[in-house]
């Protein structure tokens, strides 16, 4: 598994998570711009921040928002993704 996935599927089971609760969630993400070198895409790589330290949980040395991103669940396309933004929906 690479670190995508990990960090997609940490992201989803977030998503999953707190759609228990309510059909949007907040939380503090890290985010950067990747693209990929197979389609030229340009996208996004996030990855929760523990609470309080500052840092993201998986990721050792990465630049961060201070701020939070707050999220939903998408479905673009039928996929299913999360839509995020620094204010809430």
């Amino acid at each position: 598994m690479n670190i995508r996935n990990i960090l997609f599927s940490s992201l989803f089971l977030a998503v999953s998570a707190s759609a228990l609760i309510s059909e949007d969630f907040c939380s503090n993400l890290c985010c950067k711009k990747i693209t990929t070198t197979k389609t030229g895409l340009i996208g996004r790589q996030c990855a929760p921040f523990r609470p309080g330290s500052g840092a993201p949980s998986l990721l050792p040395e990465p630049s961060c928002p201070d701020q939070p991103l707050c999220c939903k669940i998408v479905l673009p396309g039928g996929k299913v993704g999360a839509g995020c933004s620094r204010i809430y929906f």
